[in-house]
């Protein structure tokens, strides 16, 4: 019912915070339980989760479930002065919605009916397919899909900020977050061309709203607003991005890039896509190494590096 996902989203998203982010925070969860767990759709409502939301290898399916239904029951005074009976309660505190494999092989040997396409006949056993067919997505829409990282301080320091807008947003049915793997900061030796943004990303949150856009980007940037001449530090994943995702403004971060502009402006005013993936510094580093390799511009991705392109980043390093 609209009462019971009201009162319950709040909570949800209090808790997917808490585990992901500070799993240490609650009973009898270690980080790298909170690391074995992951979701590609984690945030809606929780009345609304698809029963394959999460996936949680080596045990810890059991310790989010259990961390969950401690979580709620701990607020069940909360939730029943929200309208909730205690039967809701207790069925929500049950209702986690996860996917348990003792390990990834096993996961990848049993894939879910959505991810059925990563299957190969040349896939060796217990892997997953790493290509899968191409698929062309319409993304007509002038704001374009607008696929934020949150860094994981941010969501530290300001969790009740993020928290109330992903409520917000989920409550709207607009919500969709993509955890990031739970190591990727050191999942390597950091020499490739992953910029800082994607490595210090807790989520991946996707904002269509301009107004829920600069909301976040208020949260992000209020301490560090930013300025013509000052490093910007990259802000989307440039695998799932799209070339109408402009940056912030260049002169105040905390503001989005008008979807009312022209391209002429947004040239002007706006951070562009490259400088707002790889962050102004890692790109001209990758420009200059890309003038070295090909000086003639000749193999170019339309919204990659591109040291003689027109949306380069800071001017290339000496």
């Amino acid at each position: 019912s609209t009462n019971i996902t009201q009162a319950i989203t709040p909570v949800w998203v209090d808790f997917y915070l808490d585990f992901f982010t500070d799993p240490t925070s609650l009973p009898n969860v270690t980080k790298e339980q909170s690391n074995s767990c992951g979701s590609y759709i984690g945030i809606h409502t929780v009345v609304t989760l698809k029963p394959s939301s999460f996936f949680c290898f080596s045990g810890a399916g059991s310790v989010l479930s259990n961390a969950w239904k401690t979580y709620v029951l701990d607020r069940t005074g909360e939730l029943l002065g929200a309208g909730m009976t205690q039967e809701e309660v207790d069925a929500a505190a049950d209702n986690s919605r996860i996917q348990m494999f003792p390990t990834y092989p096993s996961f990848a040997g049993n894939l879910p009916p959505e991810f059925i396409q990563l299957q190969n006949a040349e896939t060796p056993a217990g892997r997953v397919a790493d290509l899968n067919p191409t698929v062309m997505v319409n993304r007509d829409a002038s704001t374009g899909m607008k696929m934020f990282q949150v860094p994981s301080i941010t969501v530290q320091e300001k969790k009740s900020e993020v928290a109330a807008l992903i409520t917000k947003v989920a409550l709207s049915g607009k919500a969709s977050v993509y955890q990031m793997g739970g190591n990727h900061l050191i999942s390597h030796d950091q020499m490739s061309a992953m910029p800082p943004a994607s490595r210090e990303a807790a989520f991946l949150f996707e904002l269509p709203n301009q107004d829920d856009q600069a909301t976040l980007l208020e949260i992000m940037f209020r301490d560090a607003p930013g300025g013509e001449g000052s490093a910007f530090p990259g802000l989307y994943c440039h695998n799932i991005g799209q070339p109408n995702d402009w940056g912030p403004q260049k002169t105040d971060w905390t503001k989005p890039c008008s979807s009312e502009w022209s391209t002429e402006e947004k040239l002007d005013k706006c951070i562009s896509f490259q400088e707002a993936v790889w962050g102004t510094d890692l790109l001209a580093r990758l420009e200059n190494i890309q003038r070295g390799i090909d000086p003639q511009a000749l193999f170019i991705q339309g919204y990659g590096v591109n040291g003689q392109g027109p949306f380069v980043g800071a001017a290339a390093l000496p």
